[in-house]
């Protein structure tokens, strides 16, 4: 079972991919698709911690 601080890591994690797909932040320099991974990455974790409660 993950800490409650990864937990909340993965999450804090979870919502700036959110904020950059939104904005596509040119300073990034990532592309929608990479960030869209990234978002299913962490989505995947959240699932997993749930399923183990």
């Amino acid at each position: 079972m993950e800490s409650e601080a990864t937990v909340v890591d993965k999450l804090k994690g979870l919502g700036k991919s959110m904020l950059n797909l939104n904005h596509c932040n040119p300073i990034n320099k990532r592309s929608k698709e990479d960030l869209q991974f990234e978002m299913i990455l962490h989505f995947r974790f959240l699932l997993k911690v749930i399923e183990s409660f």
